[in-house]
């Protein structure tokens, strides 16, 4: 596995910390919440509440505080900005696992390229040393072939 593989990983992982950190966020927060409404129900009957007086939970005043400090802002900036955030770990992690594959590629290539080489290298050294034992081979047939004739020339004489 290469670097860029690697790092493509990485950014995946990232990102499903990311989305699982959020979830975490947002269901505790909205247990919290419906708790604080179950709480503000089941020990308020809504006819005593027609009635008189109202007494809400400590969760419903933390509640009320938080939804113009927490809930309308995290709402309005802080989950497009979680999803562009998002949308950018899972890009970069495309990216560079799309990187790495690259590299492999070409290294393949390479490796191929090379093998090639060297199969055509080693066809033309065969080439070269049989065509040359070929040359030593008529290069002494002749030779031979001149001697016999030598000496019937001799003979002759």
């Amino acid at each position: 596995m290469n670097k860029s593989k690697l790092v493509s990983f990485l950014f995946v992982i990232l990102g499903l910390l990311m989305i699982v950190g959020s979830a975490y966020v947002i269901i505790s927060y909205a247990t919290e919440m419906m708790t604080s409404v179950v709480n503000f129900v089941t020990t308020n009957d809504f006819t005593k509440l027609q009635q008189c007086g109202i007494t809400p939970p400590e969760q419903f005043n933390k509640l009320k505080n938080d939804l113009t400090a927490v809930v309308l802002p995290s709402l309005y900036i802080g989950l497009p900005l979680l999803l562009i955030i998002l949308s950018s770990l899972m890009f970069l992690a495309g990216f560079y696992y799309h990187k790495g594959r690259h590299e492999e590629e070409l290294k393949k290539v390479e490796v191929m390229e090379r093998e090639m080489v060297h199969k055509v290298v080693k066809k033309m050294s065969k080439k070269n040393t049989s065509q040359s034992q070929y040359e030593e081979d008529e290069e002494e047939s002749e030779d031979e072939e001149e001697e016999p004739t030598s000496k019937l020339t001799k003979r002759r004489k």
